[in-house]
């Protein structure tokens, strides 16, 4: 593969990002080489980030994804800690209700809006791409965990069947990347992902249809100026401190529980705000330096945790307030456990790529 350089002028805040979009049924994406700085992204063509939906930003009133700082040093999230406490709460909350003799269907109109919320909120895992459409668009592709193992699963595949990189740049006989097809079924938490090779019909010498691995080439545009459209996917989102999200946090409990008192728990209530929040600003594309060439692909194994396939959450609409169950007990705040679990430790990549590379480069 011909050696990348950076054009830093595409990199320049005014560059129009394109996001591709993984809709129901089939779609039909190329995925590109690792793009930027080859001691940042070490060879592997995508990012993994754990994006939190649903949060105002106190300084914009603007809703924007976060990722959760769980991913940086600090290794802890203050929405992942809040989320287990209103479980909790909601548990106990459900107890007294039955005890009183309140009817499930009115418990469960009473806690909606809370029960929403450990989904609304919950940090997400989506895995981010350079990709390109059959259209020659090149853009941000971002799917789920159980598309992103099937796609992990498919590299490898087309490695051990080709010998070849699967985002390879080329469409030659020896040295070809493959048109992949992530297929989509149903909605929210049972939307199911799939990746399989994308393939085209051919006649063979014999003049039968076959059906072969879609190998066709990318658009010339992309071949020649790759280093002037990817995208630098580890600056896509801004990483607050832990003690930045939950003051952003807590000030959106306390404009929540104006209409649902039931979500303010002990340690996430205004006299535990840790400082000002600080803005959420969108982030910059920054210039990269030049990678030192380009090696095999390597699809690293990470912490792959299974969360539920999720369309991106809409804002969170004006809580209105629920039927009260007769005899309703005052939401108490939820005692602080006595200790909280220790952080897991730092992710590493599992790299089953060696065998790979092996493959490739024999």
């Amino acid at each position: 593969m011909a050696k990348i350089t950076i054009n830093t002028e595409a990199l320049k805040p005014q560059k129009n990002w394109i996001r591709h979009k993984v809709n129901a049924g089939d779609n039909v994406y190329r995925i590109l080489p690792p793009y930027g700085d080859i001691e940042v992204h070490k060879n592997v063509p995508f990012k993994k980030w754990s994006v939190v939906w649903g949060l105002v930003d106190p300084a914009s009133g603007r809703m924007r994804p976060i990722n959760s700082p769980m991913n940086s040093d600090e290794r802890k999230c203050p929405v992942s800690e809040y989320l287990d406490l209103l479980t909790q709460q909601i548990e106990m909350l459900k107890d007294q209700y039955r005890a009183q003799g309140v009817q499930e269907d009115q418990i469960k109109e009473q806690l909606s809006f809370a029960n929403r919320l450990l989904w609304e909120i919950k940090p997400k895992h989506v895995y981010a791409y350079n990709a390109s459409d059959k259209s020659g668009a090149v853009g941000i592709l971002e799917i789920k965990t159980t598309a992103h193992k099937a796609m992990k699963k498919k590299m490898m595949e087309y490695i051990n069947i080709y010998s070849q990189d699967p985002t390879s740049l080329n469409s030659d006989q020896d040295d070809s990347g493959v048109w992949f097809n992530i297929t989509r079924e149903g909605e929210r938490k049972e939307t199911k992902y799939d990746v399989v090779f994308n393939v085209t019909r051919e006649k063979d010498e014999q003049g039968r249809l076959i059906s072969i691995d879609d190998r066709s080439p990318l658009a010339t545009n992309i071949v020649n100026n790759y280093n002037d459209l990817g995208y630098n996917l580890h600056t896509l989102y801004k990483t607050p401190t832990y003690d930045e999200l939950k003051s952003t946090l807590i000030l959106n409990i306390n404009e929540w529980a104006k209409e649902h008192p039931e979500v303010l728990v002990a340690g996430f209530q205004m006299t535990d705000m840790p400082s000002a929040p600080a803005p959420i600003e969108t982030p910059v594309e920054t210039p990269a330096p030049a990678p030192q060439g380009t090696k095999p692909v390597n699809i690293s194994l990470g912490e792959d945790d299974d969360v539920p396939a999720a369309t991106q959450p809409t804002p969170m609409p004006a809580a209105q307030p629920a039927a009260q169950p007769a005899a309703q007990p005052a939401a108490q705040p939820a005692a602080q456990p006595a200790a909280q679990p220790a952080p897991s430790p730092a992710m590493n990549e599992d790299d089953f790529m060696k065998m790979a590379q092996g493959i490739l480069d024999s």
